[in-house]
Formats: C-alpha cells, sequence, structure tokens
C-alpha cells in the first residue's frame, strides 16, 4: 500500500461535497475533482464547481484520469455504474453502490427495514395524486415522501386539508402528466421530538469502535461527540448493527459512508426514518474538521481495511451560514481562519475569494457550515461564536439554533441516554452575548 502522502485520487461528486475534496487535498498527494452535469449546453455555474482552489484540480471527467489514479471517492449517492466499472479494472473505490437505491427507493427501503426486524413506521402506499387527495381529505399530521425525485417533491409535512389543499394542487402542475404515476408513502407523525444518530463508516465488513454521534437541528446546525460505538444507547446502535450486512451485500463488502436518522419515543421504541448512504450534510463539514486521518480512512478503507479515526478533540458544532442576495454571483474575501473553517457547497475559489454561483432553487441561500471543535462542548461552542463573529457582514449564521439543540441534548439525558459523560451547557449560555 502506498503512503497516505504520495495517494493520488479522483473526487466525483454531484457539487455538495466541495470540502471532502479539499480535505483530501491536503493530506493525499494530488486530488482531482469532477462535478459536471451531463447536458449539451453546459452552464458556467455548474463547471466551476471546485475550480480554483490550492488542494485540488478541477477536471472535465473521472475517465479522463482514471489511469492517473489511486483511488475513487465518491462522497454523494449515485455513480453506482461508474464505481462498478472502476472497481472491475482493479481500482479501488470508496461510495455507495447499489446501497444509494436505499435512499432513492423508499419502498426498497421499507422492504429492507421489514426483513431486518426493526420496526416499520406506519404507512400508507398511494398511487397517484388524485387518490392522494382523496386519501388526504379528511387526515392531519402526515408526513409524505416519494422515490428519488426529491428535486421535485421533498418531505411535505400535511397539516390538514383545509391549510394545504393549495399546495397539493400545485403538484399538478409540477408532475404534469405523470402526476398520476407517482408513488407517495404517506407517514404517520411519530409522537416525539427526540431524533438522534450516527455518522459513521463500512469497510471490511465493520464498524469502526469511535463514531461520531450527534443530533441536528434541520438544515440549521450540529452538535455531535466522538463515542465508542459499544456505549452508545441501544435504541440508536440498533439501526447500524441491523443494516451492516443489508450494506455489505448491496456493495458486495465494498467501503462507503452511512448515517441514520432514529427517532425515539417515551417508551423508547425507537423508528429508523432515513438511511444516509454517503456523506451527510451535516455533519460531513465539521468531520473533515475533527478528523484528522480521514483521507486514511477513505484509502485504507477502499482496499477493505477499517481505520480508526484520529482526533484532537472530543466534540464538534457546526451552524448554518446563508446571505440573503443569491440572485447574482456572490464573492467574499474571508478572514483566514474563518475560510478554514467555513465549508461550502457548489463553490469555487477565484484571486483568493469564495464565490458562489446565482441562486437555484436546489441551492437555497445557503452558503456553507462553519465549523468548529473543542475538548468540551463549551468550548467547541465558544470558538464558533468567535468564529460567526468574524464573518463578512452580508453574511448569517444560525448561531441561536445551537440552543434547540441543547434542550434535545438536555431532554435524551433525562430519559435515561447518555450523549456524554461532560457537562453540557445550558441553552441560555449560546443565546448569551
Amino acid at each position: 500500500m502506498k503512503k497516505i502522502k504520495d495517494i493520488v485520487a479522483v473526487v466525483a461528486d454531484h457539487g455538495r461535497f466541495v470540502h471532502v475534496a479539499r480535505t483530501l487535498g491536503e493530506q493525499y498527494g494530488k486530488v482531482y475533482y469532477t462535478s459536471q452535469e451531463e447536458r449539451d449546453c453546459p452552464l458556467m455555474r455548474e463547471t466551476s464547481v471546485g475550480d480554483g482552489f490550492a488542494e485540488m484540480e478541477r477536471v472535465e471527467s473521472l475517465w479522463a484520469v482514471s489511469d492517473q489514479v489511486d483511488l475513487a471517492v465518491f462522497p454523494d449517492i449515485g455513480f453506482a455504474d461508474e464505481q462498478w466499472e472502476l472497481r472491475r479494472q482493479g481500482i479501488p473505490v470508496w461510495g455507495c453502490g447499489d446501497a444509494g437505491e436505499l435512499e432513492w427507493n423508499k419502498g426498497l427501503f421499507l422492504r429492507e427495514l421489514e426483513k431486518s426486524g426493526l420496526p416499520v413506521p406506519p404507512h400508507r402506499i398511494i398511487k397517484g395524486l388524485t387518490n392522494l387527495k382523496l386519501f388526504l381529505k379528511d387526515q392531519e399530521d402526515k408526513y409524505i415522501k416519494i422515490d428519488k425525485h426529491r428535486g421535485d417533491f421533498e418531505t411535505m409535512h400535511w397539516t390538514s386539508w383545509d391549510e394545504m389543499e393549495g399546495e397539493l394542487d400545485s403538484y399538478s402542475v409540477r408532475f404534469g402528466p405523470l402526476k398520476e404515476h407517482v408513488i407517495f408513502y404517506v407517514f404517520d407523525a411519530i409522537e416525539t421530538e427526540l431524533e438522534d444518530g450516527i455518522d459513521a463508516w463500512r469497510a471490511g465488513g465493520k464498524w469502526p469502535e469511535t463514531v461520531l454521534h450527534g443530533m441536528e437541528c434541520k438544515d440549521k446546525a450540529f452538535i455531535g461527540t466522538m463515542a465508542r460505538f459499544a456505549d452508545l444507547p441501544d435504541e440508536v446502535r440498533c439501526a447500524n448493527e441491523a443494516f451492516g450486512s443489508i450494506l455489505d451485500r448491496l456493495t458486495v463488502n465494498g467501503a462507503m459512508k452511512f448515517s441514520t436518522e432514529v427517532r425515539i419515543t417515551e417508551d423508547k421504541k425507537s423508528f429508523f426514518n432515513d438511511p444516509t448512504c454517503r456523506f451527510g450534510s451535516p455533519p460531513s463539514q465539521g468531520e473533515c474538521l475533527i478528523i484528522l486521518n480521514l483521507g486514511e480512512i477513505i484509502y485504507r478503507g477502499a482496499l477493505g481495511h477499517m481505520v480508526e479515526p484520529e482526533t484532537e478533540d472530543d466534540f464538534v458544532v457546526q451552524a448554518l451560514v446563508t446571505c440573503a442576495d443569491r440572485d447574482d454571483w456572490r464573492s467574499w474575501r474571508l478572514d483566514e481562519e474563518v475560510e478554514s473553517h467555513l465549508k461550502s457547497s457548489f463553490c469555487c475559489q477565484t484571486d483568493g475569494k469564495l464565490c458562489l454561483a446565482p441562486i437555484t432553487e436546489y441551492h437555497s441561500k445557503e452558503v456553507g457550515y462553519l465549523c468548529a471543535t473543542g475538548k468540551t462542548m463549551k468550548d467547541a461552542i465558544e470558538s464558533l461564536r468567535d468564529l460567526k463573529d468574524k464573518l463578512h457582514c452580508e453574511l448569517k449564521c444560525e448561531f441561536a439554533s445551537l440552543a434547540e439543540l441543547l434542550k434535545e441534548i438536555h431532554e435524551a439525558e433525562s430519559k435515561g441516554m447518555e450523549f456524554t459523560d461532560q457537562p453540557v451547557p445550558e441553552p441560555e449560555e449560546v443565546l448569551s452575548d
């Protein structure tokens, strides 16, 4: 095996995990990056993603450099065919292969969930928008999902017919002539505010002994701690233990990232409701900061070996950074310390400035996640506060969302689910200046 500092790798992405490629570029000898979408008339905002960063070189296609690399890394789902072909050619691959279907195909996930012996959330499967409307007419508090096309239909929280009839009607236009062919999964609400999860990786048919255990305030903030897998609450660990063999089967013992979201009820019944067969967003941004040997984990993992994480700090926190005006190209020359702690997606760099393309529906107003680590949770939060104060005046950080997470952590610990054996700050400490 090569030394890590001599590895040449290609990272193929959809644009969200530029920070992963940059982190690997700091540890490997050379990293190529590609994220080009296939279209006959490419857009500059697509072909510039990942360009201009010192840590890596953007290329048009992974096949343009596949004969030069020791490793191919796929931080996102998709690219299954490319992964199988690279493996056939003898190139080590880090990627989820066919396991990505667990995210795209809700029906497949539910079937695998049932076969694994884990509880299956109560749900109905309904074909067509007309049938969905008929079912929802007298229903309240439901969660609706579809397969694969999340760009067309993200998870909808259905409250009532009076409040949301108009929103359903809008999908008649969006789905057009395909509206009666869409499969909808309608889930009952799970009566709990407690959601927990593990961010880990699978390699050599094993889970690591130490994983990132954290809680997320949806698309706003994350608090995590490095923890022994064996010491985590059974209600959380059960999802990884049940799905290990499933992932091995779908990837033929490949190496991949895997994160879980588990909702836990008052009587400690857990529902594994969403698998993430890729780097998560969050917490991959903070993970790139707290795990110092990520490059070794990925390279050795692709060769079938489990490598434990090396860290100096025990806690990581991150909060979303946004910009209100994204109608045009935006660029900022950031404080050097902020630049190394702000992990952005769909971005490039030019003239020493971080550049983001005009807003699209998918990219929203997101600029990235500001991340910090610490020996204690309080240290990490205070470091993040200092970084927040150094942000460019146009950028807003969802720092207060950390208070919501601290409330969840205190609630979990009051129910006997220990998050950490160290003191957890009170939410008021985050909100005070």
